[in-house]
């Protein structure tokens, strides 16, 4: 295994996933900081742009935690965020 997975187990429909190299050694350079949220079929476009800007707020704090910085010391961390409604990408980016 390459990397170790961290999932914060949130209800359904959100989840926030590390990834973080097992072993630094291997030459794996790179951390990920996943923010999934899935919004019902029936979701309005306001709570879609509202899910937007709260995932994104959620990811830049995550960014910040103290154990975070220490388990991705010395990997550089991308903060990816996926918002998606019913199957469809609403939002997918890299802040």
């Amino acid at each position: 295994m390459i990397y170790i997975t961290i999932s914060k187990i949130n209800t359904f429909p959100e989840q926030s996933l590390l990834l973080y190299p097992q072993n630094r050694s291997t030459g794996v350079v790179h951390s990920y900081l996943i923010e999934l949220k899935y919004l019902r079929s029936d979701a309005s476009d306001s709570r879609a742009d509202g899910a937007c800007r709260e995932v994104l707020a959620q990811l830049k704090q995550y960014g910040q935690d103290h154990k975070l910085q220490v388990l991705q010391q010395g990997t550089v961390l991308h903060r990816v965020v996926a918002v998606i409604k019913n199957f469809k990408i609403v939002l997918f980016e890299e802040i």
